[in-house]
């Protein structure tokens, strides 16, 4: 909104899509939804239009739309950011995160790392969720609440920024 110089509380009537998202770029029954979408790649668009949805428009991913802030380059050459796939308020996760942390300490292994788990709130705010990580040595964080939230794209990009790889279960 800012960089379309637009005020804050403007509301965008439209989908829009949330993460990075493989193939269409959101759900099926959101992609039916009345009205256009928005998607962020031009991956995401292919794929939309390849299912037949006309109303699809990409944009990039919204953090490009960020001012640029100079001098967050990663703290270390192997250091890897991960995001795990997450629930939400509605949905928590099924499962557990000891198959994955496994794998990541397997990369630690081959010599990838420091490793950092963001997780989304909701699980981060799960102290048993967060352990499954952090037993193993790898730092955990969040970038809190995402809905109405302007500093949540701030503090995704500085932490991508952060680090020199970015990976997920997804």
């Amino acid at each position: 909104l800012a960089y379309c110089g637009l005020p804050p509380e403007t509301s965008i009537p439209v989908r829009i899509q949330h993460g990075w998202q493989p193939g269409l770029g959101m759900r099926p029954q959101d992609m039916t939804q009345p009205g256009p979408k928005i998607v962020w790649s031009s991956r995401n668009l292919t794929r939309a239009q390849e299912a037949g949805y006309r109303e699809a428009v990409a944009v990039g991913a919204p953090c490009l739309y960020l001012e640029d802030e100079a001098g967050q380059d990663a703290a270390h050459d192997r250091s890897v950011l991960v995001v795990p796939f997450h629930g939400w308020e509605q949905a928590s996760l099924g499962g557990t995160m000891h198959a994955y942390a496994e794998a990541l300490a397997a990369l630690v292994a081959e010599g990838l790392g420091p490793i950092t788990v963001c997780l989304y709130w909701f699980e981060y705010e799960q102290p048993a969720l967060r352990e499954v990580f952090e037993s193993r040595g790898f730092a955990t964080t969040t970038m809190g609440h995402r809905n109405d939230n302007p500093e949540f794209l701030r503090r995704q990009r500085a932490l991508i920024r952060k680090h020199r790889f970015v990976t997920s279960n997804r």
